[in-house]
């Protein structure tokens, strides 16, 4: 069969004529307009051959090409091939000719209006309405139709149309040319017809340009499953290859695993895949994981042992808790040393408990003990006075209830016996705030189960630093030492004698006169003299002075 000879018109000065007319004709043929675009971009006489219109086979070939591959719709009927072309796969803009970011999860075309836009230009080319000089000049016209218009970008829903300055400029001049009414409105018409055609394209670009955006979506999503597959498959070989060291190690399946399995067990440590390849590990990254099992295998047990001795705790003592001055918590029974011995084995708890029955109001009145002398030493820290040998009796020793309670500014003994009317019965032991820092995994597991912490001799606030030093010039300044003075000696040492705060004074005589009445400036008994350190001079950097009144 002769094959049919191809049209391609060939100057000269193209470049191509030493080039037999049926390669050439079979190369163009493979061609996309893509391809093109980019050819006629690379000299002269390969643009005039590309461009020249006796060669439009040669693009229509490239469009069929683009078509088959599933490329943007073909072109429209108001552009040319090549000006087509470049609305479709040019990647700069069409003002500027600047390079555009091609950002594949979103259409950034503005294919009514012809091509891409940077920011700068969009602001500079389009306008949001329609000029009242076009709307005056023919009345009754359904404007919205006459131009090509977009809805585009993150404005989509908040903002109007965008249109082409343009467009408007262009028909306000061919209307303002003439005067005939009539005319005017064929023109109108004629640029609706074209507007519409631009529209029904515009939306076909559209919808492809959406299913190119879908598509792309669902491979990354695929992509990313695969790698995350992938991945998942490498994490488990790893984490069987573990496996298989650990049973070398004698460590198997057991119940408190979590599943019943070691394998989960070893999927439930994130950093157990440190290292990007099994041979990585160190015999000390195995000894490392050893311990670890070891130490989940003893929490679980602690956990399930302290779960059966809380349910049976209730009838464990018979002490009357009213006897104690601080009464210890569930966590803090859980603490006591024969109690964490007994927890802590491997005899039946049930058994053992009832053999450690007889000795727990001893084991409570010991606790307390232990609790007193913690809060004792915790005065004397805060109070400046590690000599003291009853600090919780000294008159300075004003602690708060723990709560926010009425009771701010009292003593320890009458603190105990106080009710307090959002910690009730059980102020006396109140939970810690924070977490404490010398803690062992027996302690953890009790916190975890209890949901609270131990006693802490903190929760009990004695005054400290500066305002400490103050309390101690009020003492002073009835010739007592702080360090021994009492509330009865105070009491019967201070009586009818008052004292003045020589700090309050001198804020006083330095205070704007607006200012001085904020100031108190009156004698103050010793109970007074007290409670005034702790709620005027708290934030002091230096001691309060006090001195006898004449």
């Amino acid at each position: 069969m002769v094959r049919k000879k191809s049209k391609l018109f060939i100057s000269n000065v193209d470049g191509f004529n030493m080039i037999p007319l049926d390669i050439l004709c079979e190369i163009c043929n493979c061609l996309f307009p893509v391809d093109l675009l980019s050819l006629a971009r690379t000299n002269k006489s390969i643009r005039n051959f590309i461009l020249n219109r006796s060669n439009i086979a040669i693009w229509r070939a490239a469009f069929a090409n683009n078509a088959d591959a599933g490329g943007p719709p073909g072109c429209p009927s108001y552009l040319s091939e090549p000006a087509w072309t470049r609305v479709a796969f040019d990647k700069s803009c069409q003002v500027c000719e600047v390079a555009l970011r091609d950002d594949i999860r979103h259409d950034s075309v503005w294919w009514e209006f012809g091509g891409r836009y940077c920011e700068d230009c969009l602001k500079q080319e389009t306008c949001k309405r329609i000029p009242n000089e076009l709307r005056q000049l023919v009345s009754g016209v359904a404007w919205d139709s006459v131009f090509p218009r977009i809805r585009q970008g993150e404005e989509y829903y908040s903002s109007g149309w965008y249109y082409v300055k343009a467009h408007q400029q262009e028909l306000l001049a061919r209307l303002s040319a003439t005067d005939d009414d009539g005319l005017r409105r064929k023109i109108i018409a004629k640029r609706q017809a074209e507007t519409a055609r631009i529209m029904q394209h515009g939306k076909r670009c559209r919808s492809w340009a959406f299913k190119q955006i879908m598509n792309r979506a669902d491979e990354d999503e695929k992509k990313a499953e695969a790698k995350a597959d992938k991945a998942e498959m490498r994490r488990m070989e790893r984490i069987h290859e573990i496996v298989k060291r650990m049973n070398d190690r004698g460590w198997n399946d057991e119940a408190w695993m979590k599943g019943g399995k070691l394998l989960d067990q070893l999927s439930s440590y994130p950093d157990i895949l440190a290292a990007k390849r099994i041979a990585t590990r160190s015999q000390e990254s195995d000894d490392g994981l050893v311990a670890r099992l070891s130490l989940d295998k003893r929490k679980f047990t602690l956990t399930s042992r302290l779960g059966i001795f809380e349910r049976q705790r209730s009838g464990l003592s018979t002490i009357n808790t009213a006897q104690l001055k601080i009464v210890p918590r569930p966590i803090d029974v859980a603490l006591i040393p024969q109690v964490r011995t007994l927890l802590e084995g491997d005899r039946d708890l049930i058994e053992l408990m009832e053999e450690l029955r007889p000795t727990m109001p001893q084991l409570f009145k010991r606790w307390e003990i232990d609790a007193l002398a913690q809060v004792t030493e915790h005065a004397r820290n805060c109070l400046g006075l590690p000599n003291a040998p009853n600090p919780l009796e000294l008159a300075i020793a004003i602690v708060p209830c723990p709560a926010s309670c009425p009771q701010k500014h009292t003593y320890f003994d009458k603190l105990l016996q106080h009710y307090c009317p959002r910690l009730g019965s059980q102020w006396s032991n109140p939970v810690p705030h924070g977490t404490p820092t010398d803690t062992d995994s027996y302690q953890e597991v009790a916190t975890s189960v209890y949901s609270q912490g131990p006693f802490h001799a903190s929760v009990f606030r004695f005054q400290s630093g500066p305002v400490a030093e103050g309390l101690k010039n009020v003492v002073k300044a009835y010739g007592l030492s702080p360090e021994s003075a009492t509330f009865d000696d105070m009491k019967s040492q201070a009586a009818g004698r008052l004292l003045r705060c020589l700090s309050c004074d001198e804020r006083f005589r330095s205070a704007r006169r607006s200012r001085q009445s904020d100031i108190s400036t009156a004698p103050k008994t010793w109970r007074d003299a007290v409670k005034h350190c702790a709620q005027v001079h708290y934030e002091d950097d230096e001691a309060t002075e006090w001195e006898l009144c004449d």
